[in-house]
């Protein structure tokens, strides 16, 4: 049994890694794309810190379901879909205490918070009113 856990969690870290690697960073084979897509951002965020910054809940959902007759907002929700399962599936198999659906709504909602905390400090600490 422990053997068996232990090999979930490792799938599970080597698909948290590949999940970065594609969704976030998205990489896609050319280093050299990558540190150009890299230098980009970094001149937009200089320009205009707020940049890509979205914080309506499902509203870049909201965008694609409007658009589904184009092909890329199906792509897109689709890609998205096929992404995240994993996760869900993987998650409570490799993680004996993330089977209960009241500690993953409890760890979620303190992963929200947190992330809007370390998103908002940086402005608060710029802007101190």
């Amino acid at each position: 049994e422990r053997e068996r856990l232990l090999s979930w969690k490792l799938l599970f870290w080597l698909y948290l890694i590949l999940l970065f690697v594609f969704v976030v960073v998205k990489f896609d084979g050319s280093a050299e794309a990558l540190l150009e897509r890299m230098r980009t951002f970094r001149r937009i965020r200089a320009a205009e810190p707020d940049f890509n910054l979205n914080l309506e809940p499902l509203k870049s959902i909201r965008l694609q379901l409007d658009n589904l007759p184009q092909g890329w907002a199906v792509k897109n929700l689709a890609g998205n879909v096929a992404a995240f399962v994993p996760f869900g599936w993987l998650l409570p198999r490799s993680h004996r205490h993330l089977r209960h659906l009241l500690t993953v709504l409890i760890l979620n909602m303190a992963g929200v918070l947190a992330g809007y905390m370390l998103l908002f400090l940086p402005w608060r600490l710029r802007n101190p009113t």
